[in-house]
């Protein structure tokens, strides 16, 4: 099951598009969620490095071209790889104002 995720609560005025959107698992949504910030999010994406995941079986697998933000979580010393498509990943940081 996966949840999404707001990095900045949109309750708390945080922002309601998807360069503030994540698409966690249910159990790291709940592990980890809450101490991801859009801030650090965006700084991972900057030196994010390129991956690509392979969808399905055989003749019917797709491959998706994204990078791999590492962020990490400073309470615990963690690294949370996360993997975004090159198109939220563009948009994520255009919403951030950084250049793309």
């Amino acid at each position: 099951m996966v949840e999404a995720h707001h990095a900045d609560p949109f309750g708390a005025k945080g922002a309601r598009h998807s360069g503030n959107l994540l698409i966690l698992s249910r159990v790291e949504h709940h592990r980890c969620g809450g101490v991801l910030s859009r801030a650090q999010i965006t700084e991972a994406l900057k030196n994010a490095k390129p991956r690509t995941l392979r969808f399905g079986k055989r003749s019917k697998a797709k491959n998706v071209a994204g990078v791999v933000a590492k962020v990490s979580v400073p309470s615990t010393g963690e690294v949370i790889p996360i993997f975004f498509t090159q198109e939220h990943r563009a948009h994520w940081l255009q919403e951030a104002g950084e250049e793309v």
